[in-house]
């Protein structure tokens, strides 16, 4: 009897182990290997309002993509960026006159006879114009913004978008920027009349929650919400920060915010970072800011994006927190009530014959973890020599606001 039961746990044990091995996606051979995602196979990694000078830097350090830009120069922003190979958001900005040096405001577009007919002809001849570019990653509309509430913004998103997608064989996606505040509900009023991404603010700083990050969390959430009640892809970037003045006291926890926010953001769903933005305005410590962000987007065109863009997320593994805090919050705008979360956030993601393992702490405080599911036939590799391996019982301690982040691989090929 006991032999019975000692086969059956081993049988049990080996179908398990056989199940967490099951392995996951590779990366789609239908994409373009040079592509921008949703059109590739390369996580988008970008930023706003670039100087010339700071373009090869920026290449050099994984920024596959470049922009959006305002105002004017758009033709010039994309021919720089064909030179480079880099890629671009383009941005479409139809004006009510040739003597308007900006694209039209919302008090143009609200007056009860803006022309809709002049706007579909304007966005057309852009497009049609520029389609033949293989180095615009999307299309970006401006002005930004639109409001829900205003039916003629709505309509305005709507006609920009169909006619964009109409004049493009292409077929690549309609970007506008939407503000950090608001909900999921909200965002799916919106994002019902027309665009092909969730592109929310989200300046944890500026939101007034230096010290609660867990508002990262709280946005990536508002998109995921709004991604299940549309019925059509959306594709949702992170924009976190880059500007404003930081405490010459709280400089060096820039690395660590930039960090935390954009795996963070990546661990809750997104799907591409556009950092807002890289122009080096007054006040900001530049070099403290792009430092990290070229950091994460080497490592994310080194193979990491493909595993977030492409993997299957599972949840055969999991974490128990053992020491630091139980829950973290955030403010939210108006008379919202805080926004309450645990700490931890965790992403298990198969990719082909390995699983990775993402670990973020939204405290400041360190949190401790026991972390149950990973075979002991695995190898369990950091991919970062920050990385601390968990010991023989499970645990680990990420460090405040840590991210950390493990291969998990067969060592025998089952």
């Amino acid at each position: 009897m006991k032999k019975t039961c000692l086969a059956l746990a081993l049988a049990t044990v080996s179908l398990l182990a056989s199940e967490f091995w099951k392995p996951g996606p590779e990366i789609p051979a239908n994409l373009p290997p040079d592509g921008i995602y949703p059109c590739g196979q390369q996580m988008l990694f970008s930023g706003y309002s670039p100087l010339p000078r700071h373009y090869d830097r920026l290449k050099e350090g994984g920024f596959n993509t470049l922009g959006p830009i305002y105002h004017r120069g758009f033709d010039e922003f994309l021919q720089n960026c064909e030179k480079l190979g880099l890629h671009c958001l383009y941005s479409i900005a139809p004006r009510l006159s040739a003597e308007q040096p900006t694209a039209y405001t919302q008090q143009q577009i609200d007056a009860p006879d803006f022309d809709f007919e002049n706007l579909r002809r304007q966005v057309t001849e852009i497009v049609s114009a520029k389609a033949s570019s293989d180095k615009i990653a999307a299309w970006n509309i401006q002005p930004e913004e639109m409001r829900f509430w205003m039916k003629n913004e709505m309509r305005y998103l709507e006609v920009m978008a169909q006619a964009i997608h109409d004049a493009d064989p292409k077929h690549r996606p309609v970007f506008m920027y939407t503000p950090g505040h608001r909900d999921g509900s909200s965002l799916v009023k919106e994002l019902s009349n027309g665009g092909d991404f969730i592109a929310q603010g989200c300046y944890v700083n500026y939101s007034g929650n230096k010290h609660q990050r867990i508002r990262v969390k709280w946005v990536m959430e508002q998109a995921s919400f709004a991604k299940s009640q549309i019925n059509r892809p959306l594709t949702t970037l992170l924009l976190p920060e880059m500007f404003g003045k930081v405490p010459d006291e709280e400089k060096g926890l820039i690395p660590s915010w930039v960090r935390h926010d954009v795996y963070c953001g990546l661990a809750n769903g997104a799907q591409g970072v556009l950092v807002y933005s890289l122009f080096p305005r007054a006040g900001l410590d530049f070099e403290a800011y792009l430092e990290p962000y070229l950091r994460c987007a080497r490592e994310l065109a080194d193979g990491l994006g493909a595993v977030f863009l492409f993997g299957e997320r599972r949840d055969d593994l999991s974490a128990t927190l053992v020491s630091g805090p139980r829950e973290v919050s955030c403010r939210l705008a108006g008379n919202k009530p805080n926004y309450v979360s645990s700490p931890l956030s965790l992403a298990n993601i198969a990719f082909g014959p390995d699983r990775y393992l993402f670990l973020v702490n939204s405290s400041e405080e360190n949190l401790g973890l026991t972390l149950t599911g990973i075979p002991a036939e695995a190898k369990t590799v950091p991919l970062w020599p920050e990385v601390t391996l968990p010991d023989a019982s499970g645990q680990v301690v990420l460090p405040p606001l840590g991210v950390f982040a493990y291969k998990i691989s067969p060592v025998t090929g089952n």
